[in-house]
């Protein structure tokens, strides 16, 4: 994010690792303090997400959080524009799909929802940005949830219900939910 922060692959203790260097002069170390406290959190509640290994300055005086580096991930957009099937990329949905549905049964609310905040290695799903999460002591409702599945949604071609309902109905079985018919008229066309 040009002026805010820089994302680079750096070696710490002999370790590749990545380094989100905080820039702004009003609010690094503000973004700083989200973004550690939200690997941490994250950590706490057993979602996937690269482990922290350190927060503090640089010799130069730059705020800089440094995280695992997860060898041979792909960003889940990245995975997404390089298959071509629509089973497949229906497939990527659902795992981030299942994914969303774990942090909102954990209280965790992404802020900033788009298919580069995560990581695809194997079956694995590793969340990324968690300084743009919110984090409750109560799992997100219904409601919201349903709501911010629709982000998720966007990925689909306009025309695509069958692969909505699916993805709405993977992100209900994920939770242990019933559907209702006013919910699914967010996937119907006119």
């Amino acid at each position: 994010v040009p002026g805010r922060r820089n994302v680079w692959e750096a070696v710490w203790k002999d370790e590749i690792v990545i380094a989100k260097m905080f820039s702004h002069r009003l609010s690094a170390k503000r973004h700083l303090k989200r973004e550690w406290c939200g690997l941490k959190l994250l950590q706490a509640r057993r979602i996937c997400a690269p482990e922290p290994l350190f927060c503090g300055k640089t010799e130069g005086g730059k705020w800089v959080v440094a995280e695992t580096r997860v060898p041979g991930a792909l960003t889940a957009l990245d995975a997404y524009t390089q298959v071509v099937e629509k089973g497949e990329k229906l497939e990527i949905l659902i795992s981030i799909c299942h994914e969303i549905a774990r942090q909102h049964d954990n209280g965790i609310l992404q802020q900033d929802l788009h298919l580069d905040n995560f990581l695809l290695n194997g079956k694995e799903v590793y969340t990324l940005d968690p300084g743009r999460m919110r984090f409750y002591s109560h799992p997100v409702s219904r409601k919201r949830g349903i709501s911010h599945l629709a982000m998720l949604a966007c990925y689909l071609p306009d025309d695509d219900n069958r692969s909505l309902q699916l993805l709405y109905e993977a992100y209900l079985a994920f939770r242990s939910w019933q559907g209702c018919i006013e919910e699914a008229d967010w996937f119907k066309t006119e």
